[in-house]
C-alpha cells in the first residue's frame, strides 16, 4: 500500500484537538493527595501540630507549608474548574446528539457545574486565607468547599444514571451513589462533633497552631477525652475522609474523559488601517461568527476560498471607508 502523506489540512486538523482529557481528573485527585499529605508531613516534622489528625487546613497554617498549601490549592482549583467545565459540556453535548431529556435535567447539570465551580473558588480561598489570619474567610472557603463539594456529588448522581449506557456504566450510578452517601454522612458527622468540641479545648487547639508549636499542649492532657479530644478526632477525621472521598469522586470521571477530545479556540485576527476595517481569517479557522460578520454592513462579505483542502479558506470582509474603497 502506498505511504499516504499527511497534508497540510490534516495537519491543521491534527493541531485543533486536545486529547487526553482523562488527565484532568486524574491531575485534581493527584494534586489533593499530595497536598493534603505533603503539607501534613512537613507541619508534624516541625513540630507544628500534632500528628493525631488536626484539621487538613492546619497543616498548611504556618510556614513553610502555609506556602506551598496555598500554591497547590490553587493550581489544583483551576483544574477542578476546568474538570467541572468539561463534564458540563460532556453532558450537553450528549443530549445535543438526540438524546431526550425532560426541562429538569437541563437545569440539573446548570446547577452542577455552578456548585462545581463555586466549590472550586471556595477551595482557592481555604488555601489563600490561613485559618490563623482570617477565620471568617478560611470558614467561608471551607463551607463553600465541602458543603458544595457534597451537593456536587449529589448532582452527578442522577445525571450518571439519565447518561447510561451510551455515556457511561451502571456500575459507576452505584459507586458514586456510595461515595455521596458517605460524604453526607462525614459531613454532618463532623460538623456535629466540631460543635459539641469544648470550647475551652478549641481555644488552646487555635493557640498552638497560632504559635506554631503543638507543644503548648502537653502531651499529658492531649489524648484525654475529659478535655474534648474524641470529640476534636472525630470532627477531623470525618473532614479527612471527605476530602480523600471527593478526590475518589472526581477520579471517576476519568472513564467519561478518556475518550473525549476538545477542540481548541479559534482566533480572529482584526486589521485596521485608518478608515478600513479588514476581518483577516487565519489559517484552519471557520467563517467570522454572526456578531463580528454584522459590524460591516455596507458591503456585503465575500468568500475567497485559497485551497481545496479541508477547513483552508481565507474569509475576509472589507468596509468601504469615505474616499475609496481598500
Amino acid at each position: 500500500m502506498a505511504e499516504v502523506k499527511p497534508t497540510p489540512a490534516t495537519d491543521c486538523h491534527k493541531m485543533r484537538l486536545w486529547k487526553h482529557l482523562y488527565l484532568l481528573p486524574l491531575s485534581v485527585f493527584l494534586g489533593f493527595i499530595v497536598t493534603f499529605f505533603t503539607t501534613y508531613t512537613i507541619a508534624v516534622q516541625l513540630d507544628h501540630v500534632k500528628p493525631d489528625f488536626p484539621y487538613i487546613s492546619d497543616g498548611g497554617a504556618c510556614p513553610p507549608e502555609s506556602c506551598i498549601f496555598g500554591q497547590m490549592l490553587n493550581m489544583t482549583a483551576v483544574l477542578l474548574g476546568l474538570t467541572v467545565y468539561v463534564r458540563y459540556s460532556l453532558v450537553e453535548d450528549y443530549y445535543s446528539c438526540g438524546h431526550m431529556r425532560a426541562r429538569w435535567e437541563r437545569w440539573l447539570n446548570v446547577a452542577g457545574a455552578v456548585c462545581g465551580m463555586s466549590g472550586a473558588v471556595g477551595i482557592s480561598i481555604v488555601g489563600n486565607f490561613q485559618v490563623t489570619n482570617a477565620l471568617g474567610m478560611h470558614l467561608l472557603g471551607a463551607m463553600l468547599a465541602f458543603f458544595l463539594g457534597v451537593f456536587y456529588c449529589w448532582i452527578q448522581v442522577p445525571i450518571t444514571y439519565r447518561t447510561r449506557p451510551d455515556m457511561t456504566r451502571p456500575w459507576l450510578t452505584w459507586v458514586r451513589l456510595l461515595i455521596a452517601v458517605l460524604c453526607s454522612v462525614l459531613f454532618i458527622s463532623g460538623w456535629v462533633c466540631a460543635a459539641a468540641t469544648p470550647a475551652e479545648f478549641s481555644h488552646r487547639l487555635t493557640n498552638s497552631i497560632k504559635a506554631c508549636n503543638a507543644s503548648e499542649i502537653p502531651d499529658s492532657e492531649w489524648g484525654m477525652p475529659s478535655h474534648g479530644w474524641e470529640y476534636h478526632v472525630c470532627s477531623t477525621a470525618s473532614e479527612w475522609a471527605v476530602g480523600l472521598l471527593f478526590s475518589v469522586f472526581l477520579l471517576t470521571f476519568v472513564y467519561e474523559f478518556r475518550l473525549v477530545t476538545v477542540e481548541k479556540p479559534k482566533l480572529l485576527r482584526v486589521a485596521s488601517v485608518l478608515h478600513q476595517r479588514r476581518w483577516v481569517g487565519i489559517e484552519c479557522l471557520e467563517p467570522p461568527p454572526p456578531l463580528l460578520a454584522r459590524r460591516s454592513r455596507r458591503v456585503p462579505p465575500t468568500v475567497a476560498p485559497v485551497s481545496t483542502g479541508a477547513h483552508r479558506h481565507a474569509y475576509s470582509t472589507v468596509n468601504q471607508a469615505e474616499g475609496g474603497v481598500s
